[in-house]
Formats: structure tokens, C-alpha cells, sequence
């Protein structure tokens, strides 16, 4: 990536909700990595893949290698769990490493 591309980059993750509205996008789901889980919610793709923007969330836009992203589901039984477990222990049991994090909407 050269420095125009990254400077694009900066900019448009410096946009408002409403200048964001007018860069055109895809929305995709970020699937619940609990293991069997369909669940999912939906994020934006502004096509600087990994990077995605979430329009609810605290944490506006993500790099998907960096967050796991739980349905209430799970992430109501994760914290049940953390009172007993370690972290580390309940992503190996209850978590798909290898599971695809973005899927397209259907």
C-alpha cells in the first residue's frame, strides 16, 4: 500500500455518519465465531478489507483479525464462563478459529 492509498485511508476513517453516507459501500455480516453459530451482524465494507465499519459499535471501524465478534447469545454464556474460566480456555472450547469471519449477505 503506498502513501496516497494510506492517506485515503485516514481520511475517510476521519469522515462524519453523513459524509460516510455518500462513499459508496457493501454491507456484509460479521458472523458469531461460536462454534455451529449462524448468528451474525451486519457491518460495512468500504473495500480497505480488513478493515470494516460498524455503524453501532463503540469501536467504529475494526480490523477484523483484531476483535471476535460474540451474538448476545454467546457472549451472555461467555460472561457466565469468565466467572470460572479463563478467557483463553473458553475461546478454545466455545470458539472457531477457523471460521470465516465475513460473509456476504444473502
Amino acid at each position: 500500500m503506498d502513501k496516497e492509498e494510506e492517506a485515503a485511508i485516514v481520511e475517510m476513517m476521519a469522515m462524519t455518519d453523513a459524509e460516510l453516507e455518500l462513499v459508496p459501500f457493501t454491507i456484509v455480516k460479521w458472523q458469531c465465531q461460536g462454534k455451529g453459530c449462524t448468528n451474525g451482524t451486519k457491518v460495512r465494507d468500504y473495500g480497505i478489507a480488513p478493515i470494516y465499519f460498524h455503524p453501532r459499535k463503540s469501536i467504529r471501524w475494526f480490523h477484523i483479525d483484531d476483535y471476535i465478534w460474540n451474538c448476545s447469545k454467546h457472549n451472555k454464556f461467555v460472561k457466565r464462563l469468565q466467572k470460572s474460566f479463563s478467557y483463553e480456555a473458553i475461546c478454545e472450547k466455545i470458539f472457531d478459529p477457523d471460521k470465516i469471519k465475513i460473509q456476504p449477505l444473502k
